[in-house]
């Protein structure tokens, strides 16, 4: 069992009765430390909403599709141990009116558009599902992304990408709440 000493450098020590103890000035830093690392996971999580503002904005015809991120265990060649992010997408459309780019044929074409965004996102998933999930966690996560929920923010010099992922995805804003609130409060005090 350890106990709180009242040291004033952040460290362990050991009693002359051999029990180890913690420093006042360590707890303050265990203290600190999960407040930081709780407001730096909120931080990190808003690159999703970024990141699929970016995408929308770089695909003007992309009215809406379904990310798919899954994390899955594999084996080396040597036996060793990794984990993979794999990304499907679905349900991609096509923004009525809107002529149908090159990249995704000459008419809009729902499976060459899903590969399109997939092969887009590629390079994004492990960074997309581990602020949403976890950098050590093993499961699905999908994304519905819908254009009419940040139309009206499209058009902006700058986008917020905590903004953009309250809006685009409700169901993943416990990941970001207490540093919206605390943003919310802070604007209330200026005003």
């Amino acid at each position: 069992m350890t106990t709180i000493t009242s040291a004033a450098k952040p460290g362990y020590s050991v009693s002359s009765a051999g029990q180890i103890t913690r420093s006042t000035a360590l707890m303050e830093l265990f203290k600190a430390y999960r407040s930081l690392k709780t407001r730096y996971e909120q931080a990190n999580a808003t690159y999703v909403g970024a990141a699929v503002i970016q995408l929308l904005m770089a695909h003007g015809w992309l009215s809406g599709c379904k990310i798919t991120l899954e994390a899955k265990s594999e084996m080396g060649d040597e036996g060793e141990s990794f984990r993979s992010i794999y990304v499907s997408v679905s349900d991609a459309t096509l923004i009525e009116g809107v002529e149908t780019p090159d990249d995704v044929g000459d008419d809009f074409d729902e499976d060459h558009a899903n590969a399109f965004i997939e092969e887009l996102v590629q390079d994004e998933a492990g960074a997309l599902y581990d602020y949403l999930m976890g950098e050590h966690d093993y499961d699905t996560v999908s994304l519905s992304i819908d254009r009419s929920k940040v139309a009206h923010l499209l058009g902006q010099e700058s986008i917020c990408g905590q903004e953009a992922l309250l809006l685009l995805f409700p169901e993943h804003a416990g990941l970001i709440t207490p540093m919206y609130e605390t943003a919310v409060q802070a604007q209330s005090l200026k005003q």
